[in-house]
């Protein structure tokens, strides 16, 4: 079972409205028979999944979630696969059919702090679980506090999942995940747990995904939105001697070409040019690269390369700082011999250039989520800063109070309008809404675009979206 972190639906007036913890992908199973108040023993259709090994530690929901006499209950004893379940006892009578299913909490810890930091929070108040009600709700009577924080809790093991997203006293923003699902639920005229299709509910998890969809849908609309222009002035990367190879920004929308660059220059020199993978290798044809198998001493005679093989029998090398002479080459054993002029330590991996041109970086190449510089830095750019404008990701909504870059961040509601009416088969409905969200996509990529001339390595065309595979996305998302 996975642990979630905790979430808040709301925060208002420091009246603080918890979310509870999904049990959608739990082990779960019906009650095969009634229980009566004070029981001790549940009888169910089957207790697979029950059987962890941790006695006392894990517990069960009775019920769904709102229902009245739902209720939380511990295992008191791992249970021999079959169809019983030894719990503390119930507080109600249970019927045939009520759900059975694990869940790691009973209580949820609240948190609060001057900054949105969980670093230093006080412990505000621990509570138990409402799974009888839609949500845990605790009102701040003492002292109040600029951001709280909820993690839940197994009040017998005291583990605890991780923080919530801080969330100010006045509540969340309207771009959280939290907000958009809110809004889109009050335009629907419906809450989670709602009937659907095929016996099945209206879930957190549903909307999540489909959230998760529609960021995917804004990313593959444009490669040049402008609210993902970005650079690394504010950390830049230093390049050093010797070194060719460098990492792009993680969040840079594509790695293998310069389709997501805008500007790539040595502290604040000229451009470089960007040459297709094809010209780059053309222009470094007598460059022989390799890298270091093994951590080189100064006093060492040999160096054992990752291939040897293209290197000359006897000559330089460089290596860093370091240009190094050797008088042999072991090449069935990728092994230089005779080795001297090391002034420096070097790394596993380190690279190595034999004919290389060095000097002040004018063109660079991108493969596989690499930039290539040519010429490889001397020692006169040795630590520069190379700064990078370019184009990022959509930065995913991965908790309620994550933000969405997305400034028209309406888009998502229409897009889950969209997706719930289609869940609940009223497709024409579905259709406006549809209809709605393409309508408003057109008008952000004609406001939300920013033009900028580069030479784009020749690969695929824009994605065109307006009809897709959504099962494939969605799929793509989830594994």
């Amino acid at each position: 079972m996975a642990a979630e972190p905790a979430n808040f639906i709301s925060v208002q007036s420091n009246t603080l409205r918890v979310k509870h913890p999904l049990v959608e992908n739990n082990p779960s199973s019906y009650l095969a028979a009634a229980v009566a108040a004070a029981g001790t023993t549940l009888t169910v259709r089957d207790n697979a999944g029950f059987l962890s090994g941790s006695t006392n530690n894990e517990r069960v929901l009775l019920g769904s979630y709102g229902d009245e006499r739902t209720e939380i209950k511990r295992i008191t004893s791992d249970p021999a696969a079959g169809s019983s379940i030894a719990v503390a006892a119930v507080t109600f009578a249970h019927p045939i059919d009520t759900s059975v299913v694990m869940i790691l909490w009973d209580q949820v810890e609240i948190h609060g702090n001057s900054t949105n930091s969980t670093t230093g929070t006080t412990t505000i108040a621990t509570i138990s679980l409402t799974p009888d009600q839609d949500f845990t709700q605790y009102t701040v009577s003492g002292t109040t506090y600029a951001f709280y924080f909820a993690r839940y809790k197994n009040s017998t093991s005291s583990t605890t999942s991780s923080y919530s997203d801080g969330v100010a006293s006045t509540g969340y923003a309207v771009n959280t995940r939290a907000i958009i699902k809110q809004r889109a639920l009050a335009r629907a005229g419906i809450t989670l747990g709602f009937p659907v299709t095929d016996g099945e509910t209206l879930t957190d998890e549903f909307l999540n995904q489909e959230i998760a969809a529609c960021e995917l849908d804004i990313q593959q609309r444009s490669t040049k939105w402008a609210f993902l222009f970005t650079d690394n002035h504010s950390a830049p990367q230093a390049i050093t001697q010797g070194k060719r190879i460098y990492a792009l920004p993680t969040t840079i929308l594509d790695d293998d070409s310069n389709r997501s660059i805008v500007s790539m220059r040595i502290s604040w020199n000229n451009p470089l040019s960007y040459l297709y993978p094809e010209e780059f290798n053309s222009k470094t044809t007598n460059i022989v690269y390799t890298t270091t198998t093994a951590a080189i001493a100064t006093s060492d005679t040999t160096i054992v390369l990752t291939d040897s093989g293209d290197f000359d029998d006897s000559g330089d090398i460089l290596i860093g700082t370091d240009t190094i002479s050797y008088t042999g080459n072991t090449r069935s054993t990728n092994t230089l011999t005779g080795v001297t002029a090391i002034t420096s330590t070097h790394d596993a991996g380190d690279e190595v250039y034999q004919n290389a041109s060095t000097g002040l970086p004018q063109y660079y190449t991108i493969k596989n989520g690499s930039y290539y510089l040519h010429p490889i830095p001397d020692s006169d750019y040795h630590l520069r800063n190379i700064n990078i404008e370019f184009y990022r990701t959509v930065t995913a909504m991965t908790t309620d109070g994550a933000t969405t870059p997305v400034p028209f961040h309406n888009v998502f509601d229409l897009y889950l309008l969209w997706r719930i009416a289609e869940r609940r088969k009223l497709f024409e409905e579905a259709g406006k809404w549809e209809a709605e969200y393409e309508r408003r996509m057109v008008q952000a990529l004609q406001i939300h675009i920013k033009a900028v001339d580069q030479r784009f390595y020749p690969g695929m065309a824009e994605p065109q979206l307006q009809e897709y595979d959504r099962g494939r996305i969605l799929s793509s998302i989830l594994t």
